[in-house]
């Protein structure tokens, strides 16, 4: 498992980019700056910005389902 920062649209919710591990403050700071959020989490896989999307809470990321016929 490794720990990830999810940086992440306030208003769509949608994931924007993701950095492996724990990130400054003033990153951070300058994100909300820019109306973006972030939350921390842990995952097995990298968290890429098309297929995960942040939860109602916004306390983790949620994949998006995957429909196939």
């Amino acid at each position: 498992m490794s720990t990830w920062t999810v940086f992440y649209d306030t208003t769509t919710k949608d994931v924007l980019y993701s950095i492996q591990g724990e990130v400054s403050q003033t990153l951070k700071d300058e994100e909300e700056a820019n109306g973006r959020s972030w939350v921390t989490t842990t995952s097995e896989d990298v968290i890429p910005t098309n297929h995960y999307y942040i939860n109602d809470d916004e306390t983790d990321v949620v994949k998006n389902s995957e429909f196939s016929i």
